[in-house]
């Protein structure tokens, strides 16, 4: 896994984090076709995403996971559902790389120093091994 961050244009603060990941499925089972919608795929359940971006902010020492502004009962993440990537053919296994951008300062949040902690799922909602970015010091505005 790589870190990049992209500054803003002439000026002194960071504006994108960029994460590259590589990733790899014997069976080829990753990612959901737009007709996976029902059941566990069904928005609001917990399969309707298929890889989860949990992000963390440093606080005092600590990390934490900020409160989402449009849910005070839920946190802030940048979940994502993959397309189907499955390859054709009689060989499925899977090898790929993905590319994340994340902005440094979502929804007003100023932080200054952060990391992510990303896990995929296949349809038959095997979770991937987890894998935490380091930590990230950011220039704010």
């Amino acid at each position: 896994m790589d870190v990049v961050i992209h500054p803003f244009p002439n000026q002194e603060a960071d504006s994108l984090i960029e994460i590259f990941i590589s990733y790899s499925d014997v069976n080829g089972d990753i990612g959901l076709s737009d007709s996976d919608t029902l059941g566990e795929f069904a928005f609001g359940n917990s399969a309707f995403y298929n890889l989860f971006i949990d992000y963390f902010v440093k606080d005092s020492g600590r990390w934490i996971k900020p409160v989402s502004p449009f849910n005070p009962l839920d946190t802030m993440n940048f979940n994502e559902r993959l397309p189907n990537l499955t390859p054709t053919g009689n060989n499925k296994y899977l090898t790929g790389n993905l590319r994340l951008f994340i902005p440094v300062s979502p929804l007003g949040l100023t932080p200054d120093t952060v990391k992510f902690k990303i896990t995929m799922w296949d349809r038959d909602l095997n979770p991937s091994n987890s894998i935490e970015t380091k930590e990230i010091p950011l220039k704010q505005l």
